[in-house]
């Protein structure tokens, strides 16, 4: 099954030596686990790099160039795909990399917009409060959660998640995955409110 979530996946911070992380285009498998377990006493859900980690490339200001890619790639844990709200400033002030999704809506696997926009919390402030009396969730996030739980077995193996990033200007190698089909995916996002 294919889903299509919306959200953010440039680092806005680092803290890192080498700059700034950026997942390597391409599959990576992720497992279910915990973000930030070990920094702070408030923990998030996160889809987490499965046993060896993912790709990554490190640039110093925010732009890859062909310098940046010589330097080759390192395998990295710490990029994990988690909830981020609406997305925006708030992911461009801390997230290091990690595939941050917004909770709008998501792409099902029968290509179907699934509008959340009414019960998903903009920020962790409003998440579980009621608005227009319907209390606020992760949106499209849980559904993700949701789902991996679901066809989550008793082996580790059977939780893995495979997620691919995919930049705009390579869809055009493919009619079928072409730029015109990544318009009309974004326009579909755009149109929730």
């Amino acid at each position: 099954m294919v889903f299509k979530f919306f959200g953010s996946t440039d680092p806005g911070h680092t803290s890192h030596v080498e700059g700034f992380p950026f997942l390597v285009m391409g599959q990576h498998r992720y497992r279910f686990g915990w973000h930030m377990l070990s920094k702070e006493a408030k923990i998030f859900q996160a889809l987490k790099p499965a046993k060896h980690g993912v790709l990554i490339v490190r640039s110093k200001d925010l732009a890859l160039t062909d310098t940046d890619l010589a330097k080759g790639v390192q395998r990295n844990d710490s990029i994990n795909v988690h909830w981020g709200g609406e997305g925006g400033s708030v992911v461009d002030t801390w997230s290091e990399g990690c595939q941050v999704m917004v909770g709008r809506g998501y792409i099902n696997h029968n290509d179907q917009l699934i509008n959340c926009s009414h019960f998903a919390a903009p920020n962790y402030a409003t998440l579980g409060t009621k608005v227009n009396g319907i209390y606020q969730t992760k949106g499209a996030y849980t559904m993700l959660n949701d789902l991996v739980a679901a066809l989550s077995g008793a082996n580790p193996e059977d939780n893995l998640v495979y997620y691919t990033l995919i930049y705009e200007q390579d869809l055009a190698l493919h009619p079928a995955i072409g730029l015109q089909k990544a318009a009309e995916i974004l326009a579909r996002f755009q149109s929730l409110t």
